[in-house]
């Protein structure tokens, strides 16, 4: 039974890219400021889950 969650972590994490891509294409065709906007937002988001990655393998 632990081994289903990290599965659907890697499943929900694939998903979120999906949309990710799909919205900054959408984004790109809009407003490039938007998208601009957008890409720094993710990558910010992109930098917190590596910490929190990070830590949790710190304390494991």
């Amino acid at each position: 039974m632990e081994s289903i969650r990290p599965l659907a972590f890697v499943f929900a994490l694939l998903l979120t890219s999906v949309t990710f891509c799909a919205v900054l294409s959408l984004l790109m065709l809009a407003n490039p400021l938007l998208l601009l906007l957008f890409v720094s937002i993710g990558l910010y988001a992109l930098l917190l889950f590596i910490d929190y990655l990070d830590n949790r393998l710190k304390s494991w």
